[in-house]
């Protein structure tokens, strides 16, 4: 399933030193799992704004520069083809007093 947010359809990445901003769409739970992946892609699309608006036929990523929360990147691929994991890494959150 491929998911439309604020910078249209497809599959969303993160930058792995801005993990934060995928942990943020991951469950409460107490462990949370996200994938590490390699995306291919040919011809990317830059914008430093949230349009909305799906890739065109020419453009396969779409980069979302200091976008969202925090100025964070966002990445976009067009189809999970373009999508080769990685790692499944799964992330226990502990409180300390």
């Amino acid at each position: 399933m491929l998911f439309t947010n604020d910078l249209g359809r497809g599959i969303y990445f993160a930058r792995l030193n801005q993990v934060s901003k995928s942990m943020n769409y991951t469950s409460s739970d107490k462990t949370r799992y996200i994938f590490i992946a390699d995306v291919a892609y040919t011809k990317i699309y830059e914008t430093h704004q949230y349009d909305g608006a799906n890739l065109a036929n020419n453009y396969d990523l779409k980069y979302g520069k200091h976008v969202g929360s925090y100025d964070r990147d966002e990445f976009v691929a067009k189809s999970y083809a373009q999508v080769y994991p990685l790692y499944m890494v799964a992330v226990v959150w502990r409180i300390y007093n």
